[in-house]
């Protein structure tokens, strides 16, 4: 074996052992429409609103990824104006958010949601308005 393909081998293989130990994060939980990265702070929901309350909002993170997947999937022109107009989504806790509430924000989706089960139609309609630079009116 050659000095070069050794010297691969440790990185190889300490990535792979860090993928199986969970100490690397799998794209698609933590990524929408192919490339687009998703933020939340679970530090932040707990201090601010307690452990229960935190659960429930950090457990809709991948029904809401989800759903910002099929803006992208179901309608090309979304999936273009997605890409171009955030270039992260970020996902905050908000009190009396009982629907997911999308808006841009200095290049970010940001979606503020309490947690808890959504309507995820309506919510896909908000992110492809907000997208337009339109305002949601979900939880009005």
């Amino acid at each position: 074996m050659s000095d070069r393909q050794r010297s691969r081998v440790p990185a190889f293989a300490a990535a792979a052992v860090a993928a199986l130990l969970g100490g690397a994060p799998t794209a698609a939980a933590n990524e929408v429409c192919q490339g687009i990265p998703t933020e939340l702070d679970e530090q932040a929901a707990r201090d601010a609103f307690g452990a229960d309350d935190a659960a429930a909002f950090i457990k809709a993170r991948v029904p809401l990824e989800s759903a910002l997947d099929a803006v992208c999937k179901i309608n090309r022109n979304s999936a273009r104006l997605f890409k171009q107009e955030a270039t992260r989504v970020v996902f905050e806790i908000a009190a009396g958010a009982t629907e997911p509430s999308p808006y841009l924000k200095d290049g970010a989706l940001i979606v503020e949601f309490y947690g808890g089960s959504f309507d995820a139609e309506q919510f896909r309609h908000d992110v492809e308005a907000a997208l337009r630079g339109e305002v949601s009116d979900s939880n009005d």
